[in-house]
């Protein structure tokens, strides 16, 4: 009887310097889907946007590894046409992060159509750069700002964690904060989110869920928002299990247009 075991491969990364070539292996094509990227502690820098092509494991392996965002990271299956030879790919782009701080300054984690981002003891960290978007100075603005992702829009790209156009996302025992910002943004025609274990705070809006997007959320704390803890707008569905959602300043949970809520 013939045993057949696995292929596993994996690579430790040092932070010998703030750029190093982790984004270009999560980009690369010649890598081997399903590689496990362990980062040893440091600083490592993303300085474009970092877009996927396979999937793989980010993991840190002990406490204290940051990863700054410069131009963003989108997990999703990229269209054949952005490849110059055809050759067979995965139906679905799952991305796994562990145990990694991320840094970032007016841009974005997006997961969209054809990608699974899963994220286990990450914490997110995300300051606005633009002033219009400061803190209790500008209360109206961001009541402007709410009504434009009412719409289902994010003009400005201010949301720390985007989910849409069908993607999936898988949050546990995370620690999200946009400074200025929206926590997390559902979106999208079958876009699925399911978070649990995480606190989310000190952002204007913790969680906005809206236009056929669908968010599962058990156990998490969701508080100290400048505004809403959750806003559930016109077809969005939520199902809320166990949650703490207190200390925000404006409605702890707010529905509006045609959303699906089950507590």
């Amino acid at each position: 009887m013939k045993v057949y075991y696995p292929i596993l491969m994996s690579t430790i990364i040092e932070c010998e310097n703030l750029f190093t070539d982790l984004q270009f292996q999560i980009m690369s094509i010649v890598d081997r889907p399903f590689t496990t990227y362990i980062l040893k502690k440091g600083r490592y820098i993303f300085s474009q946007l970092v877009k996927t092509t396979k999937s793989c494991q980010v993991i840190g392996l002990e406490p204290g590894v940051e990863i700054e965002i410069e131009h963003g990271i989108q997990i999703s299956r990229p269209l054949d046409s952005s490849f110059a030879i055809d050759f067979e790919r995965e139906r679905e782009i799952a991305v796994h992060f562990e145990n990694i701080l991320f840094r970032s300054k007016g841009s974005q984690v997006r997961v969209e159509k054809g990608g699974i981002g899963t994220f286990y003891r990450c914490k997110f960290l995300k300051q606005c750069l633009d002033e219009e978007f400061k803190f209790e100075e500008h209360i109206d603005t961001f009541y402007k700002r709410f009504l434009s992702f009412i719409n289902m829009e994010d003009k400005k790209n201010i949301s720390g964690i985007v989910l849409s156009q069908g993607g999936m996302i898988v949050l546990n025992s995370c620690d999200i904060r946009s400074n200025g910002g929206c926590g997390i943004f559902v979106h999208g025609q079958n876009s699925f989110m399911d978070i649990s274990n995480c606190n989310v705070h000190n952002s204007i809006i913790g969680i906005v869920v809206g236009d056929g997007g669908t968010m599962k959320a058990s156990n998490n704390r969701i508080c100290s928002q400048t505004l809403n803890g959750v806003a559930i707008g016109p077809n969005g569905t939520a199902t809320l299990k166990g949650n703490t959602i207190s200390q925000n300043k404006a409605e702890g949970i707010w529905c509006g247009g045609k959303p699906n809520i089950k507590k």
